[in-house]
Protein backbone atom coordinates (compact mmCIF):
# COMPACT_ATOMS: atom_id res chain seq x y z
CA UNK A 1 0.00 0.00 0.00
CA UNK A 2 2.64 2.32 0.99
CA UNK A 3 4.38 1.52 -2.48
CA UNK A 4 1.32 2.44 -4.29
CA UNK A 5 1.08 5.89 -2.74
CA UNK A 6 4.37 6.88 -3.38
CA UNK A 7 4.52 5.35 -6.93
CA UNK A 8 1.18 7.47 -7.45
CA UNK A 9 2.49 10.72 -5.50
CA UNK A 10 5.95 10.75 -8.29
CA UNK A 11 3.49 10.55 -10.95
CA UNK A 12 1.38 13.20 -9.61
CA UNK A 13 4.33 15.55 -9.09
CA UNK A 14 6.06 14.76 -12.41
CA UNK A 15 2.34 15.68 -13.99
CA UNK A 16 3.26 18.98 -12.76
CA UNK A 17 6.06 20.18 -14.25
CA UNK A 18 6.16 22.35 -16.67
CA UNK A 19 7.50 21.68 -19.95
CA UNK A 20 8.69 23.64 -22.27
CA UNK A 21 7.94 21.68 -24.98
CA UNK A 22 4.15 20.73 -23.92
CA UNK A 23 1.81 21.55 -27.29
CA UNK A 24 0.14 23.58 -24.65
CA UNK A 25 -3.65 24.69 -24.52
CA UNK A 26 -5.77 24.79 -27.98
CA UNK A 27 -6.46 28.94 -28.98
CA UNK A 28 -9.00 29.99 -31.02
CA UNK A 29 -7.38 30.57 -34.28
CA UNK A 30 -8.83 33.95 -34.66
CA UNK A 31 -7.42 35.26 -31.23
CA UNK A 32 -4.91 38.46 -31.29
CA UNK A 33 -1.52 37.32 -32.68
CA UNK A 34 -0.32 41.31 -31.93
CA UNK A 35 2.96 41.76 -29.81
CA UNK A 36 3.40 37.88 -30.00
CA UNK A 37 7.03 36.66 -30.40
CA UNK A 38 7.29 32.77 -32.48
CA UNK A 39 10.19 30.84 -34.07
CA UNK A 40 10.84 27.88 -35.94
CA UNK A 41 10.91 25.76 -39.09
CA UNK A 42 9.95 26.94 -42.71
CA UNK A 43 9.37 24.79 -45.25
CA UNK A 44 10.04 26.72 -48.16
CA UNK A 45 9.99 25.09 -52.41
CA UNK A 46 11.41 21.96 -50.53
CA UNK A 47 14.38 24.14 -48.42
CA UNK A 48 14.08 24.49 -45.23
CA UNK A 49 14.59 27.33 -43.17
CA UNK A 50 14.84 28.13 -39.34
CA UNK A 51 12.98 31.56 -38.82
CA UNK A 52 12.05 33.83 -35.98
CA UNK A 53 8.75 35.83 -36.60
CA UNK A 54 7.62 38.72 -34.11
CA UNK A 55 4.04 40.25 -34.63
CA UNK A 56 3.92 44.10 -33.64
CA UNK A 57 0.88 46.32 -33.18
CA UNK A 58 -0.85 47.46 -35.73
CA UNK A 59 -0.35 44.89 -37.65
CA UNK A 60 3.31 44.89 -38.38
CA UNK A 61 6.08 42.96 -37.56
CA UNK A 62 9.77 41.23 -38.73
CA UNK A 63 11.10 38.38 -39.33
CA UNK A 64 14.54 36.46 -39.78
CA UNK A 65 15.67 33.56 -41.76
CA UNK A 66 18.63 31.28 -40.53
CA UNK A 67 19.97 33.65 -37.31
CA UNK A 68 20.78 36.22 -40.42
CA UNK A 69 21.82 40.01 -39.84
CA UNK A 70 19.10 41.43 -40.25
CA UNK A 71 15.29 41.48 -39.83
CA UNK A 72 12.57 41.75 -42.83
CA UNK A 73 9.65 44.05 -41.82
CA UNK A 74 6.20 43.08 -42.98
CA UNK A 75 2.47 44.43 -42.99
CA UNK A 76 -0.02 41.31 -41.93
CA UNK A 77 -3.57 41.09 -41.92
CA UNK A 78 -4.98 38.62 -39.20
CA UNK A 79 -8.74 37.08 -40.40
CA UNK A 80 -9.95 34.08 -38.22
CA UNK A 81 -7.68 31.16 -39.69
CA UNK A 82 -6.07 33.16 -42.43
CA UNK A 83 -2.85 35.12 -41.59
CA UNK A 84 -1.83 37.30 -45.02
CA UNK A 85 1.51 38.60 -45.14
CA UNK A 86 2.45 41.57 -47.22
CA UNK A 87 5.43 43.32 -48.24
CA UNK A 88 7.07 40.32 -46.67
CA UNK A 89 9.56 38.69 -49.41
CA UNK A 90 9.80 35.05 -48.65
CA UNK A 91 6.77 34.81 -46.59
CA UNK A 92 4.22 36.88 -48.82
CA UNK A 93 0.55 35.47 -49.30
CA UNK A 94 -2.07 33.72 -47.63
CA UNK A 95 -1.15 31.30 -44.85
CA UNK A 96 -4.30 28.88 -43.38
CA UNK A 97 -3.37 28.93 -39.43
CA UNK A 98 -3.67 24.97 -39.21
CA UNK A 99 -3.30 24.46 -35.60
CA UNK A 100 -2.38 26.53 -32.96
CA UNK A 101 -2.00 26.24 -29.21
CA UNK A 102 -0.82 29.25 -26.70
CA UNK A 103 2.50 27.66 -27.38
CA UNK A 104 2.32 26.28 -30.69
CA UNK A 105 1.41 27.12 -34.03
CA UNK A 106 1.28 25.62 -37.68
CA UNK A 107 0.58 27.69 -41.15
CA UNK A 108 -0.10 26.38 -44.25
CA UNK A 109 0.18 28.24 -47.61
CA UNK A 110 -2.80 27.93 -49.99
CA UNK A 111 -3.25 24.17 -48.91
CA UNK A 112 -6.66 24.14 -50.81
CA UNK A 113 -4.75 25.26 -54.23
CA UNK A 114 -1.49 22.62 -53.86
CA UNK A 115 -0.60 19.54 -52.72
CA UNK A 116 2.69 20.52 -51.77
CA UNK A 117 2.33 23.41 -50.03
CA UNK A 118 4.38 25.53 -47.52
CA UNK A 119 4.39 25.20 -44.35
CA UNK A 120 5.92 26.88 -40.81
CA UNK A 121 5.27 24.70 -37.81
CA UNK A 122 6.40 27.65 -34.66
CA UNK A 123 7.00 27.66 -31.49
CA UNK A 124 6.02 30.54 -29.12
CA UNK A 125 8.68 32.62 -27.64
CA UNK A 126 8.60 34.48 -24.62
CA UNK A 127 11.22 36.34 -24.05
Amino acid sequence: MRLAAVVLLSVFCMSCDKDDDAPGRPVDCSATLEQTNWEGTLIRNGETFDIRILFNVENSGCYTINNGDGAYSFKYIHTDRVVEFNYATLITGSWWIDSRTDNRMRLLEYPMLNENYDYMILKRIYK
